[in-house]
């Protein structure tokens, strides 16, 4: 059977254990972020809006993307909390040649994965002056860090050094509010034994604010 989105998917009535349906996509109409489901009815309380809903299984995933996880990337609408869901998903994420916009600072963590199309296409853009909110972590001698910043990404350690970061042909763009420059693009004052490879920042009062890093590899920055 065939669905046209998500909606129309957890809209069926009784579905049984096993069954199986092709969403054609998302958000109906849009032809992005489909996928064949199956329903296990043990996980029906579980949904984390592209992987698992309610239920309904994504099924042969080797990447994700934030499509997957609802994102319009129609460089209007906030793809914060799909793109935020694509990153927490703990695979590999793929971004189309589009312009995902986002009210809020993304996390990255260690073994991050994030491979754009090819420089300058695939972008992710923050229009806003919003914090990250996070409080409580740690710079890797055990004193507090202030990580609540106004950033477009953050890699936020509760303790030592993000490591293990992939992240290829993206460009993150801080764009300036009420015509200022402000915070930072991306924002990693702890990050190691990683590879950044033809990464493009733009905006914000600084483009990559590190303090202390170690065994990089960048290519193309």
């Amino acid at each position: 059977t065939t669905a046209e989105s998500i909606a129309e998917l957890t809209a069926i009535q009784s579905p049984v254990d096993g069954q199986t349906v092709y969403v054609k996509s998302y958000h109906a109409g849009l032809g992005q972020g489909g996928g064949h489901f199956s329903y296990n009815p043990n996980r029906v309380s579980e949904n984390d809006f592209g992987l698992i809903i309610k239920g309904w299984i994504r099924q042969n995933v080797t990447y994700v993307t934030p499509e997957m996880f609802g994102a319009k990337a129609d460089g209007i609408e906030d793809d914060y909390k799909s793109l935020q869901a694509s990153l927490s998903a703990k695979k590999e994420v793929r971004l189309n040649a589009k312009n995902y916009r986002t009210s809020k600072p993304l996390e990255m963590f260690t073994n991050t994965i994030l491979k754009g199309v090819s420089q300058g296409q695939s972008k992710i853009i923050k229009y806003s002056t919003s914090t990250t909110g996070i409080s409580g972590r740690t710079d890797p001698n055990g004193n507090l860090y202030n990580y609540d910043q106004d950033c477009a990404v953050v890699f936020a350690a509760w303790f030592g050094w993000y490591s293990y970061i992939d992240i290829e042909n993206v460009e993150i763009v801080k764009e300036p509010v009420n015509g200022k420059n402000v915070g930072k693009v991306f924002f990693a004052p702890y990050i190691s034994k990683s590879t950044i490879k033809n990464l493009v920042v733009k905006g914000g009062e600084y483009g990559i604010y590190t303090e202390d890093i170690w065994m990089m590899n960048w290519n193309r920055c």
